[in-house]
């Protein structure tokens, strides 16, 4: 923080440096390194900016970014951890059910639900219905991620589901975003302007 004065009768002006951290290790933290994450942490703490005053939420102190960029590791490792979960029970799936059968009538979010969650114990983040019309509607099942068996999974889900869905589309898609002060912590992340 700089306080600069423009003019002998004008009152001091506080200008901040809205910069990140170094744009090599923001943008591994950003692929899941949590090593490159502790080290964005790191870098607000030793910068130790202060809040400003009048302006608490745009312009919260280092520390506070410090802690939220934290907490999004914790998000981060717990996301992982879902993640090689998800693939080693992928792995054991066909074998609970070795003759599935087809799900009747149209297709619903809670129905694919009661699928990967009720019948395998699969986590997820979300399932959700796309489509307006029952005939052409379509489901999306959001995983958590590892950053590195993604196809894998894709390809484990897909061959899971297809027996019980053989008439309907449904996507697979990972969720990289974190929620409550974890999603802070990814801002500050993703808008660094810092040039190494």
């Amino acid at each position: 923080m700089a306080t600069t004065t423009t003019a002998a009768d004008s009152p001091p002006t506080t200008t901040y440096d809205e910069s990140g951290p170094p744009v090599g290790f923001a943008i591994a933290a950003q692929a899941g390194d949590l090593g490159a994450i502790q080290a964005a942490a790191d870098w607000y703490r030793d910068r130790g900016q202060p809040a400003d005053p009048a302006d608490l939420f745009r312009r919260p102190g280092d520390e506070f970014k410090a802690y939220c960029i934290e907490v999004y590791k914790s998000h981060v490792e717990a996301r992982m951890t879902m993640a090689k979960n998800l693939l080693a029970l992928l792995e054991r799936a066909p074998y609970l059910y070795p003759n599935p059968s087809p799900v009747p009538g149209v297709l619903t979010a809670k129905k694919v639900e009661d699928v990967v969650v009720g019948r395998y114990g699969l986590p997820v983040v979300h399932i959700m219905e796309n489509g307006l019309r029952a005939a052409t509607r379509w489901a999306t099942v959001i995983l958590p991620t590892d950053y590195q068996s993604e196809e894998l999974v894709r390809e484990r889900l897909t061959a899971l589901l297809r027996p019980y869905f053989p008439n309907w589309r449904i996507d697979i898609s990972f969720s990289h975003n974190a929620f409550g002060l974890a999603s802070d912590g990814q801002a500050y992340l993703e808008c660094e302007t810092y040039e190494e």
